[in-house]
């Protein structure tokens, strides 16, 4: 492995490379856990806790001593990814929930800005849970404001649920081409 260690390698890298793809993780058996930045990746490939799945064709990371392709998808040699709570609700697992799109009018939005509803309003008893959140666009969710849905002229384009596991989805143009083998579709 050429004689460095990872922290050695790492912060030299740093200064070479800014906007970097990031790096798909796999449990040992091939099940899609998360994503993590390519300095995580490669420290943990220093560290032999993972095996290189896939690399990025196109993208290439200089050492002093070595020039190594950039890991696209890697695989966790020792573990075993188990959710014995389900998913946890976050701001990002419901925007790939409910697939990037607004709940009421099914207009794209951009995972950064989009805002989140309560179909029945925290004011009327509605709860922060998984079956009572959407996405929305924030014209819709000013429309529907503090009112029930039959109070509207909204809909919901499905009904809110909880997901039952691990989950991934491709969000198209921002998915690398790479991962497209290992995720799952929910």
């Amino acid at each position: 492995m050429g004689g460095f260690a990872a922290p050695f390698f790492l912060p030299i890298v740093q200064l070479y490379i800014n906007n970097m793809k990031p790096v798909l993780v796999l449990d040992s058996s091939f099940r899609p856990i998360k994503q993590i930045s390519w300095q995580k990746a490669m420290t943990m490939y220093f560290q032999e806790k993972i095996e290189i799945i896939r690399e990025y064709e196109d993208t290439w990371i200089n050492s002093p001593r070595k020039k190594f392709k950039l890991p696209a998808v890697i695989r966790l040699i020792n573990y075993v990814f188990k959710l014995p709570w389900g998913v946890k609700l976050t701001r990002t697992n419901l925007f790939v929930r409910d697939r990037g799109r607004c709940q009421y009018c099914d207009k794209r939005l951009n995972k950064s800005r989009f805002t989140i509803d309560h179909v029945v309003p925290k004011s009327k008893g509605g709860k922060t849970d998984w079956k009572n959140l959407v996405i929305s666009c924030a014209k819709c969710n000013t429309k529907k404001g503090d009112s029930l849905l039959h109070e509207t002229n909204l809909k919901l384009g499905k009904t809110p649920i909880q997901p039952k596991n691990n989950f991934f989805m491709i969000i198209p143009d921002e998915t690398p081409k790479d991962w497209i083998d290992f995720l799952v579709y929910q």
